[in-house]
């Protein structure tokens, strides 16, 4: 793209795992810079949840508050790539989505995650979203660092299900969570 408009911001979808991971808590605080925004309320939802957390321990001073919304938080990256290797190796292969929506939801039927699959997918970059999958491990919180935030944190999931095991592991790390 080549854009005249010096107030537009160019996403893009890059397919190296590099150009994600910690560099999207950059960018989401290069967004904030760019806005002129010196403190904000952060909400995440999924994926954005993981980079919220990260943003509100790298740059608390950021964070006002953080609200994170359904996020895959494990205690470390091994964890979280033994558990989403399946569903990296899937799409990786081009066998699509179907091992991550039967392990994200797993009260869903294969009926539903045979229509949502293929619709998900055709909107998304598929190199891109590999990548993205591969970097997300690095942003694991560290729980020391969890332990010491003075960040407040609320934290909406579900009652059941994997994800929200994991997010009620960081709501038990993180000190004053709701």
């Amino acid at each position: 793209y080549y854009v005249t408009d010096p107030n537009y911001i160019l996403c893009s979808k890059p397919s190296e795992p590099a150009e994600y991971g910690p560099r999207m808590v950059s960018d989401v605080s290069a967004l904030l810079d760019h806005l002129g925004v010196e403190s904000a309320d952060v909400i995440g939802y999924s994926m954005g949840a993981v980079i919220a957390a990260r943003l509100a321990l790298d740059e608390p001073q950021r964070v006002r508050t953080v609200t994170l919304v359904a996020g895959p938080f494990f205690r470390d990256s091994a964890t979280f790539a033994r558990v989403v290797r399946p569903s990296l190796d899937s799409l990786a292969t081009g066998h699509g989505l179907g091992p991550f929506f039967r392990w994200s939801l797993p009260t869903g039927t294969d009926s539903a995650a045979g229509s949502l699959v293929p619709m998900i997918a055709k909107g998304n970059d598929h190199r891109a979203l590999v990548a993205s999958m591969r970097s997300l491990g690095a942003l694991m919180p560290d729980p020391d660092r969890v332990g010491r935030t003075r960040v407040p944190a609320f934290l909406i999931v579900s009652k059941a299900g994997r994800v929200a095991a994991s997010s009620r592991y960081l709501a038990g790390l993180w000190p004053g969570a709701t």
